[in-house]
This record gives C-alpha cells, structure tokens and sequence, in this order.
C-alpha cells in the first residue's frame, strides 16, 4: 500500500501526514471487521443470517515535528483548525490516498504523548471515527433527458461530461449509456435530477428512483443513498428537505448493483455519483 496519505476537512483544507511536518503511523488504519447476526443450531454450529458494518473507531498516531518554534506552533493549530471545523459543521472529511480512494470520517480525540517545552516535536495520539466504515472511490457519469429504452438501446441527449468545454458535443453510443459498478458489492450512490421536470424519475439497473414534487429550471433534486437524504434546491438556492416526497413504491435508496447496469428511461437531464466502497482500499506498492 502506498502510504502517501492526506487528511481533507469537509471545506477542502488539505493536511499531508505523509511529509513533515506531519506523519502519520498507524498499523490498524486498513483493518476491518463485519458484525454478524446468526442463531445457533446446538451441536452443529450455526446461522449467519445477514452481516453489517457498524460506526468504525480507529486509534492512530501522528507525529508532529518542526525545526522552529513559529514552524512548530503553526503546524499544531493547522491540525487542530482543519479537524475541528469538520466536528463544528458536522460534516466529515476524509483521509485520501493516490488514486482518489479515501475513508470518510472525523478526527474525535486527541493527546499529547511526547511533547515538552522547549521540544519542537509532539507525537499526538488520535482517534478517527468512520460512520459510513469503507474506503471509497466515487466514479461520476452524466447523462441526457428524455429517452426510454429497452436494454442497450438508443435514447436521445446521451453526452460525455468533460471537466474542459469542448466546442462540441460527444454523443455516447447505446453501449455506454450504462452505469458501470466496477466494486465487488452493490455501491451507494449521489443522484442528482435537473428540473424543469414534473416529478423527476430515472430507471438505473431495474430500480426506479422518483421524487414527487415540481422541479423548475434553475434546480435540481439529490438523492443521497449513503446519508439517506432527499434534498429540493430552489432556484432562491435553498435546499428545503424532500423525504416525503420520495416514491414509497420503490425505495430511492436501492443501492446501485454491481457489474453493468443500463439506464432504461429517464425524464430529465442527471448526474450519479457511485461511491464504490472496499472494506480495504486496492493495494499499490
């Protein structure tokens, strides 16, 4: 595993605990364990029934070493500043490795083990705390408005999102309008739906995700199955909680399955962000 590792709050703050003046050592940081529910069948063992991840706790240390005095008492207030505005907005950050796979979560407890005055070195004993324990890669994918399909086939508005504004449109062939789940377990997911649009509906992989409610241009409605929240952003750029506008026929929550999943009909323009979770990161060494 390369150990070139990053803390990033929830505002973007960027802590290296890779290079001085951080570094973090930890040998439990990529361990896990699942929770089981199971009875008991006498003599002959027993029943797994079903398995769960419950709010990970995770005990690190981090090294924080200066050769001045000034380096020195300004590193220990930017750790503390970057970790306590995400416990201030309860929002988490994430601790971030090469290719973009992080672990959600909060730094909840610190102590001092080595520092001294006149030492410009402290070994901070920590505590991260995972509410949603796996690391994860999040794979994007936006797609057109106004189409239905049988399995493979062409709708109309498929396009290609490019980070730079190219002068044309990349219209994408029936094969790609897929939504592709490349994790070895069904992936939670970020699905935003852009108004104008009555009661905005996406089918993904045979699940039906549909928010009953009036979306006017200017706004949009994220579903997030990972916080389980239905948000309505107005074009006054309020988001006004839309839970019980979710269809109760079909969870909006479902989580994505793995492999290839088409996208058979949609009424409105979408983004989906799959958040395609391991209990341990891929391995690069």
């Amino acid at each position: 595993m390369s150990m070139e590792l990053k803390y990033i709050n929830h505002k973007g703050a960027v802590l290296d605990l890779s290079d001085w003046p951080f570094v973090l050592q930890s040998e439990g940081l990529f361990d896990y364990e699942w929770g089981y529910n199971a009875t008991n069948t006498g003599k002959r063992g027993g029943h797994i029934s079903s398995f769960f991840r419950d709010v990970a706790e995770i005990e690190a240390e981090i090294c924080i070493h200066s050769l001045n005095n000034d380096g020195f008492a300004k590193a220990l207030n930017l750790f503390f500043d970057t970790v306590e505005a995400d416990i201030s907005a309860n929002k988490p950050g994430r601790l971030e490795l090469p290719g973009k796979w992080y672990l959600p979560c909060y730094i909840i407890a610190s102590s001092e083990n080595l520092w001294r005055q006149g030492i410009k070195t402290d070994l901070k004993h920590v505590k991260i705390v995972s509410e949603y324990p796996w690391w994860c890669l999040d794979v994007a994918y936006s797609f057109g408005a106004n189409y239905k399909t049988d399995e493979g086939g062409q709708g109309e508005y498929g396009f290609l999102d490019y980070p730079i504004d190219y002068a044309i449109d990349y219209t994408v062939s029936a094969t790609v309008k897929i939504v592709n789940n490349e994790g070895i377990e069904p992936a939670s997911f970020r699905l935003v739906m852009y108004g104008p649009v009555e009661d905005p509906m996406v089918k993904i992989g045979g699940n039906q995700y549909r928010v009953e409610t009036q979306v006017g241009a200017a706004e949009w409605v994220t579903i997030d199955s990972r916080d389980r929240t239905v948000l309505h952003h107005t074009a006054a750029g309020i988001d006004l909680p839309a839970f019980n506008n979710r269809e109760k026929a079909h969870s909006v929550f479902t989580p994505i399955p793995e492999g290839m999943n088409h996208v058979t009909e949609a009424n409105c323009f979408f983004d989906i962000t799959l958040y395609v979770g391991r209990s341990a990161p891929i391995w690069i060494l």
